[in-house]
């Protein structure tokens, strides 16, 4: 481990092997972080002879274009020597030093991916809730929500499975990453009675949505029955203990999130049981003794239609009004 900076007179900032560690030394810190990815990752910091908590630390990967852009409030916390318990600033001080970390964890490989899936799946339960005529309507469909787990489909009622699927491409073209994510049976749920797809573009390149946007019109939409904090806990749930999470009452003014304006190009609802769509599903490989169905994934690339009678797809408002009584 080699130290890098220190702040009045200890390690402020370590490298080891390919981590940057930051050693953020004061006992009023940890209370004044907001939530987000130090309060996430962040280790707490012992006084080596007393036990004493004295801080937190949290690491970034050591690559050159997140070191590029912490060298500002890195010169910055040491020439003003921020986070000392003398520090009569501390709570304006944590914040900016947050933002700009979690401004730095945007940049990540796998941000966008973690952001585009996360407005997906908030595009469609805004949707669901604008469409659902009672508040009992709104909370099945709220208790449905399961792409903040480790589940194969992202909405699981009683009878019926929605898989959220998002791009930014101007066709239905998805990556599927099991089989389960287009078979009616599968390992979680046993065998469902309706199984859809809502593909989702979105267009960073235009509109003024956001993330911040989207999520603050849902906890208006929510029944009064329905407790906000828990919801958002959820939310910050979304990508695992490994991935970015969003905190809204933290990140709803971060610039990562604001920044990221989009449009809606089309929500579509798909049938995945429809034979007209001529995609893998588990029954396509049953005599295939030799093969490890679990191991397949695939790209499908829907058509905008695959005709009528039957329409399929669909909107919100016919998946709605039709399927709502298969989630209990």
């Amino acid at each position: 481990m080699t130290v890098i900076h220190t702040l009045r007179g200890k390690s402020f900032v370590e490298v080891e092997d390919e981590f940057r560690i930051y050693m953020l030394e004061g006992k009023r810190v940890k209370d004044e972080l907001p939530m987000g990815y130090i309060l996430k990752r962040g280790e707490l910091v012992l006084d080596a002879s007393t036990d004493e908590q004295i801080g937190i630390g949290f690491r970034l990967p050591n690559a050159p274009e997140i070191v590029s852009m912490m060298e500002g409030i890195e010169a910055t916390v040491i020439n003003e020597e921020w986070f000392g318990d003398a520090d009569s600033d501390l709570g304006e001080h944590v914040s900016a030093f947050c933002q700009i970390v979690d401004s730095v964890v945007s940049k990540f490989p796998g941000f966008q991916s973690f952001l585009s899936g996360l407005i997906g799946e908030m595009i469609f339960l805004k949707q669901v809730l604008e469409n659902s005529s009672t508040d009992s309507a709104k909370q099945d469909w709220l208790t449905s929500w399961s792409g903040h787990t480790n589940t194969s489909r992202d909405f699981i009622g009683e009878k019926i499975a929605i898989e959220i699927k998002t791009t930014t491409e101007t066709s239905s073209r998805h990556k599927m990453s099991n089989i389960n994510q287009t078979s009616l049976k599968d390992t979680e749920g046993g065998k469902i009675e309706k199984l859809f797809l809502a593909s989702i573009s979105i267009d960073f390149e235009t509109g003024d949505l956001t993330l911040p946007g989207v999520i603050t019109e849902i906890l208006e939409l929510l029944p009064s029955s329905v407790d906000q904090d828990s919801f958002l806990s959820k939310i910050a749930s979304y990508g695992g203990v490994s991935g970015p999470s969003y905190y809204h009452k933290t990140h709803s003014e971060f610039d990562a999130y604001l920044s990221n304006t989009f449009c809606i190009n089309f929500v579509r609802i798909f049938d995945l049981g429809d034979s007209r769509l001529k995609i893998p599903r588990k029954d396509t490989f049953a005599d295939m003794d030799h093969l490890e169905v679990s191991s397949l994934s695939f790209t499908v690339n829907l058509p905008d239609s695959v005709g009528s009678p039957p329409e399929n797809p669909i909107s919100v408002s016919d998946l709605t009004a039709g399927f709502s009584n298969l989630l209990k």
